[in-house]
């Protein structure tokens, strides 16, 4: 009896033990640190540069806490109707999946367990805005559409503000983009894709200065000059 005591302690332990390994390879949101809780940055870049503005860094750990190397970092764009991504390829801007529903970015953990991301697009807005003034109208966007996936394990969703609003056809920040925020400033709905100042209210004044100030001050051309004309957007 003694016997079998022990082996049955002995394989609880195993159990445990194997249990342990396998956790420790899985990554843990509440452990990582992922996209700003302000929303993700849309950006452009200047020539071969990303635009600074949209960068962050996530660090993806597992549920001991350590950090996790190699591991595949996807953006899942695909609730986003509202919003194209860029497909040039750019050192830092990561890897653009296109096609068959797929509208993502990956990037590649280094053995610190980061990923540092910056991601290229803009809108899908019609050239011309609708001229109602419904929650319905130009068009909506979705809310905290952005999904985070490390490994395949969900990490959380986030919102997207895309700092080129006439992207429709691949260009990059521009006077058309201030006529953009100004119409949807009329309409003053809540879009989070308009939300430049990341306050969560409705389109207005604070959004066009902020859209002001990105045009205007932060260098002459703005760093998120150049579009995405080369190459068709992922939309």
């Amino acid at each position: 009896m003694t016997g079998l005591v022990g082996k049955a302690t002995l394989l609880c332990v195993c159990g445990l033990v194997v249990a342990g390994a396998a956790m420790a390879s899985v990554p843990d949101p509440a452990h990582s640190t992922l996209a700003p809780s302000t929303g993700i940055r849309v950006v452009s870049r200047n020539g071969s540069v990303v635009d600074s503005y949209g960068t962050f860094t996530m660090t993806i750990r597992d549920f001991q806490n350590n950090v996790i190397a190699n591991a595949d970092v996807k953006l899942d764009f695909s609730r986003c109707t509202d919003g194209a991504l860029c497909q040039d390829a750019i050192a830092g801007a990561g890897t653009v999946v296109c096609g068959g529903g797929n509208k993502e970015v990956h990037y590649t953990t280094n053995l610190a367990g980061q990923v540092t991301v910056t991601v290229q697009g803009g809108t899908n807005l019609a050239v011309t805005l609708p001229s109602c003034t419904a929650a319905t109208c130009s068009p909506p966007g979705a809310t905290t559409c952005v999904d985070i996936f490390a490994n395949g394990t969900p990490m959380g969703s986030f919102k997207a503000r895309y700092i080129n609003l006439a992207y429709v056809d691949g260009s990059g920040l521009n006077s058309g983009d201030l006529s953009k925020i100004v119409a949807e400033a009329a309409i003053a709905a809540v879009r989070d894709r308009c939300d430049l100042n990341e306050d969560g209210a409705p389109t207005g004044s604070l959004d066009i200065n902020k859209m002001l100030f990105l045009l205007n001050l932060r260098g002459s051309p703005n760093p998120s000059v150049t579009g995405c004309s080369n190459t068709i957007p992922c939309r």
